[in-house]
């Protein structure tokens, strides 16, 4: 359900028995799942007292964040020998200076770099260094 976002919407009686198809609807904050642009959509929960209850209550049911991800896809920071990892909106980040910081926190392995020789995207297994020429490893094997 990654493409559905929570939606939170106010109706009073009326509305309420008219969209839910319920006499017996009351007044009340209702939520659900909804794809923008499209007409899929989950059945509106509800009523709740406060619109963040609503809101709460849709994104544990279906198990997704306020924003529509998954929960599951969101990794969570594993942790650093070097630092405390930190989780700013959703992403985990080494702090400032920290000497593992070329390396993602929640896999533990480095980040894609640029070869300057050939362009290509790799990995590398440690951190370069100053003076360090970033080249591939398969860049490296022509030098030699």
């Amino acid at each position: 359900m990654s493409h559905m976002i929570p939606v939170v919407e106010y109706f009073n009686a009326i509305e309420a028995a008219e969209y839910l198809e319920d006499p017996e609807a009351e007044a009340g904050n209702y939520a659900r799942l909804s794809a923008p642009g499209y007409l899929d959509c989950t059945d509106w929960q509800g009523p709740y007292p406060r619109a963040w209850m609503a809101l709460r209550a849709v994104c544990e049911e279906y198990d997704v964040l306020p924003n529509g991800e998954n929960r599951e896809d969101r990794s969570a920071p594993t942790g650093c020998p070097n630092c405390q990892v930190l989780s700013i909106c959703g992403v985990p980040s080494h702090e400032q200076g920290c000497p593992s910081s070329w390396r993602n926190p929640a896999t533990g392995i480095g980040y894609p770099v640029a070869c300057w020789e050939c362009g290509c995207d790799y990995t590398p297994e440690e951190k370069p260094g100053p003076r360090d020429p970033i080249a591939c490893p398969d860049c490296i094997a022509e030098w030699n």
